[in-house]
């Protein structure tokens, strides 16, 4: 009854924001060309350079997707991201197509198009936001609830503007016998019981019915929803809804059931051999820039202190197997010279160029290699030193979970939630670590790669100093009592 995946639940806001940026891609680049050449010859020098035209294209939306100027979150429409967007296509059509003279676009028209698109790409998003604010590729939704007070970052996400539905008014689930009905939760009208669903859904028809919690906890009211959804109405349960406005997988809600589920669900044994052959070709790829860049971090790392360039160490990955997981060594050579300890916030054991090479994660250049073994994925879940993961698994349910698939240069909890400095924050990466093993695909594995790239390039979300108090957090958190 949940329906399709959050994935393909976001899809249609994203097709209509995908297809207004293709407009203006074309209007800006034939408005370029007409203003440059004028009406006599614009189309002949469009059909000589269609091709880069089309690439141009294609660089500018991959450019928008990995800054998340697609995704459903008012923070990825922020000004400033869509700024660095705009110059890293203009930088990157500028090396591939107007510096390479067999497919060259006149200097000319790249940076007339070029002005415009980044206007036309503000006034998108602003018209957009606006429109959304108005409630446009909003579905009308009733939510069936417990406690509305208490799901309240679930209640606001569904009212803002950029929620796919608009919700009309609460159900209560359970009610207190005897005590009358609130007027209203949270600004939400309340319009009876969830056992009146199907009386308030024929009434007042919308397009959704939205349950907090998962089907199963709702046996009193499956016979309604089914018959709502014969009838045409979407169910959607509360896994589901958390997957489209959050991403991830509420804890609270998963047990061995799902884990099953969600393992016959996944497309894991589909995309694996296809999800191993991108990871070598992209691995080798990697080397012809990484290895000039670790050969240069390599030389800094030796002339600060002259000691080893290379750290090795021991991590869990696939089913528990620990492996040698190699990095450009950012601390002091004497960093565990009593063994592993909990790092600290503003630890002074990172030199000043592991700083550096920590925030722009050039010191997991040497992880390719553990790619190119087979030990690691591009993408998959991060990879915990053992004495991690044998604390956070007694704190923290499923935790073991995440190690049924192989671990990650990168991830969606990485992109989703890049600072794990609490045992909270730690379980909520779980959450977006089961959304990814469910949801896994090619597909999903380029989407994370390139706001990888963005978030690098941007020098976004990184784990510098704020970030390394989550080992000692995580010390605290799970360390025994006495």
């Amino acid at each position: 009854m949940a329906g399709p995946s959050g994935l393909s639940r976001l899809s249609r806001k994203r097709v209509v924001l995908v297809l207004c940026d293709v407009v203006c891609l074309a209007s800006a680049h034939l408005l370029a060309i007409w203003i440059r050449f004028g009406a006599a010859e614009w189309l002949d020098y469009l059909l000589s350079h269609l091709f880069t035209a089309i690439g141009s294209l294609f660089v500018y939306l991959l450019s928008f997707y990995a800054a998340g100027l697609y995704a459903v979150s008012r923070a990825n429409h922020r000004r400033a991201a869509t700024l660095v967007a705009n110059l890293a296509a203009v930088a990157v059509t500028g090396l591939v197509f107007y510096a390479r003279p067999v497919s060259q676009i006149g200097r000319g028209v790249w940076i007339l198009a070029a002005g415009l698109m980044l206007v036309f790409s503000f006034l998108v998003r602003r018209v957009f936001l606006l429109a959304l604010h108005y409630g446009f590729l909003q579905r009308s939704a009733y939510l069936v609830t417990h406690d509305p007070e208490a799901n309240g970052e679930l209640v606001r996400a569904l009212r803002g503007a950029l929620s796919p539905f608009h919700v009309e008014g609460i159900l209560l689930a359970n009610p207190v016998p005897g005590v009358p009905l609130p007027r209203e939760c949270l600004g939400l009208p309340v319009l009876g019981r969830a056992a009146d669903v199907e009386t308030v859904a024929k009434a007042r028809p919308v397009s959704c019915i939205l349950l907090e919690t998962p089907i199963a906890e709702a046996p009193h009211i499956l016979s309604p929803l089914r018959r709502l959804r014969y009838a045409g109405v979407e169910i959607v349960d509360g896994i589901a809804l958390s997957e489209i406005l959050f991403g991830r997988i509420p804890l609270k809600y998963v047990n061995e059931t799902w884990l099953v589920d969600a393992a016959m669900n996944s497309s894991l044994i589909h995309v694996r051999n296809l999800k191993r052959a991108a990871d070598v070709f992209f691995a080798l790829l990697a080397l012809v820039p990484g290895l000039p860049l670790m050969a240069l971090c390599a030389l800094a790392v030796k002339l600060e202190d002259r000691g080893p360039v290379f750290y090795r160490q021991v991590r869990v990955g696939r089913g528990k197997k620990p492996f040698t997981l190699y990095k450009i060594r950012s601390m002091r050579p004497d960093a565990e010279k009593d063994g592993a300890v909990w790092a600290g916030a503003a630890d002074n054991r990172v030199t000043r160029v592991g700083y550096w090479l920590r925030k722009f994660r050039l010191d997991e250049i040497p992880q390719v290699f553990n790619i190119l073994k087979g030990e690691m994925s591009i993408v998959g879940p991060r990879p915990e030193r053992p004495e991690f993961t044998a604390a956070l698994e007694k704190e923290i349910p499923f935790y073991g979970e995440r190690t049924e698939v192989p671990p990650g240069l990168t991830g969606w909890a990485q992109v989703k939630a890049p600072y794990a400095a609490s045992l909270e924050a730690t379980r909520t990466k779980l959450e977006y670590d089961l959304f990814y093993m469910k949801n896994m695909s090619l597909l999903l594995d380029a989407a994370i790669a390139l706001q990888t790239v963005y978030t690098i390039a941007a020098g976004l979300h990184h784990e510098d100093d704020e970030s390394m108090a989550k080992e000692q957090r995580l010390a605290d958190a799970t360390a025994p009592e006495g």
